[in-house]
């Protein structure tokens, strides 16, 4: 199974700078913060607040603050990253992957409880893995 999305919007924030709900994460030096339309609505586990990856760009990247209802920010760091950028929450890019089975592992559930969770907003496409 593999889950994707794209960059919604990206800014560059000083260091210190506080972010998310309550202003919960704090920047410990200047990144770059990609936010992605992804949420707990479309069945992305809130427990993933500031321990979640995604992949943007082939790398891993780190959860910044919480993970609301229909959003989520990611810490890029000082790495190039643009509006429309491939997101991937679950699957492979480049080198990099994340399977359901290391998401229910970050969150201390079952893997099919991840793979159900992924709500109906989220758009399905069905391939046929033998197809060429």
């Amino acid at each position: 199974m593999r889950w994707t999305s794209k960059v919604a919007a990206v800014r560059r924030l000083p260091g210190g700078e506080r972010i998310s709900y309550g202003l919960r994460y704090r920047l410990d030096r200047a990144s770059t913060i990609a936010t992605v339309p992804v949420g707990y609505a479309d069945g992305y586990s809130r427990l993933l607040s500031e321990t979640g990856e995604v992949l943007i760009g082939g790398r891993r990247r780190r959860i910044a603050g919480m993970v609301t209802m229909d959003q989520l920010m990611v810490d890029c760091g000082d790495d190039p990253v643009a509006e429309g950028d491939d997101v991937v929450l679950m699957g492979r890019l480049g080198d990099e992957e994340i399977t359901a089975e290391e998401l229910a592992s970050r969150i201390g559930t079952a893997t099919y409880e991840v793979v159900c969770q992924v709500s109906e907003r989220v758009p399905r496409r069905y391939e046929d893995p033998d197809a060429e």
